[in-house]
């Protein structure tokens, strides 16, 4: 696995070392390996990191500055121990910052922004990283976040030189069953009168049996995103992924991010009789993991890598 060049100022302390890995369409897709600023890369375990949805990159720029993904402050304690990738989206660049919706974003992103293309492109990603000289042959260590853990999941499933797998604001249903979960929580909260509640339990479910019905519509869209999309992810409900998956799985709650429908994963592998799901309950804490009490956020961050780096470690991997 060759890296081409690197990118220094990104965040301090850490430069990027850039990587293409081949598409059978002749296309590349691209991947950053974190490096301790002014250090030579090490052979190690390797932890890859898939961010949420959307269009923009790993890497956004906004205002003139890089904006970083899920966890990736916390993980420069660790880069003298641990290789650390994350995976961009096809059609994406570093630096893409996205708005709310897919409008405006590449072809390429919108016609491969599905469940089965991204973990295509990440699978062959782990494949190159298992087969590398600086992978030691002990973790590979594969942590998602939000769209990411589904990712994180599904590539699991798909290849073997996955060791553990670390997932984050993972949706049970990833589409209409989130969604009325969501709703109904807006309503138990007393932030929805029970008449628009109904209006948009209905609207729900309408939308998704248009997607149903048109499940590769990449000018239709729902939330931001394409029917094609949402169709790719909703109609494989990720217990599929989950329950396919043998190796040791951490399952982070966060108790403010529609828990009930990560409820419904966590009884799904009791009810399966499967043992290797570890699950967390982070109290109070958000989508993001940071935790909410009284108008402030403090950021989680540490204490999820921390977690989950010792769970491995329980695992029987170093």
């Amino acid at each position: 696995m060759l890296f081409s060049n690197r990118l220094a100022n990104l965040m301090p302390g850490v430069d990027l070392a850039v990587c293409d890995v081949g598409r059978p369409d002749g296309s590349a897709i691209e991947a950053y390996r974190c490096v301790p600023s002014g250090k030579p890369p090490g052979r190690g375990p390797v932890m890859v990191l898939l961010h949420g949805s959307g269009a923009s990159s790993v890497f956004p720029r906004i205002d003139e500055a890089f904006a970083v993904p899920f966890l990736f402050s916390a993980i420069r304690r660790v880069l003298d121990t641990w290789n650390v990738l994350l995976v961009e989206k096809r059609g994406v660049r570093l630096g893409d910052a996205a708005g709310g919706g897919f409008e405006g974003c590449s072809q390429d992103y919108i016609e491969h922004a599905t469940r089965q293309d991204r973990t295509d492109d990440v699978s062959r990603v782990i494949d190159e990283i298992a087969a590398s000289d600086f992978y030691d042959g002990s973790a590979l260590l594969v942590i998602g976040s939000s769209e990411g853990a589904a990712i994180a999941a599904a590539a699991a499933a798909d290849t073997a030189k996955v060791t553990n797998v670390g997932l984050f604001g993972l949706g049970a249903g990833h589409g209409l069953f989130d969604s009325m979960m969501a709703l109904r929580g807006e309503w138990e909260r007393g932030d929805l009168p029970a008449e628009e509640f109904v209006q948009q339990y209905d609207w729900l479910v309408g939308t998704f049996r248009e997607i149903r019905e048109d499940p590769d519509s990449t000018t239709k869209a729902f939330y931001g995103h394409t029917y094609r999309r949402w169709a790719s992810y909703w109609l494989r409900p990720g217990l599929e992924d989950l329950l396919a998956i043998e190796v040791p799985i951490f399952l982070g709650i966060a108790t403010l991010d529609n828990p009930v429908a990560t409820d419904w994963l966590v009884a799904g592998f009791v009810r399966a009789g499967k043992t290797n799901l570890t699950y967390r309950n982070y109290m109070g804490c958000d989508h993001g993991y940071f935790k909410q009490d009284d108008g402030s956020a403090a950021c989680r961050h540490d204490e999820v890598l921390s977690d989950v780096l010792a769970w491995v470690g329980q695992a029987g991997l170093k």
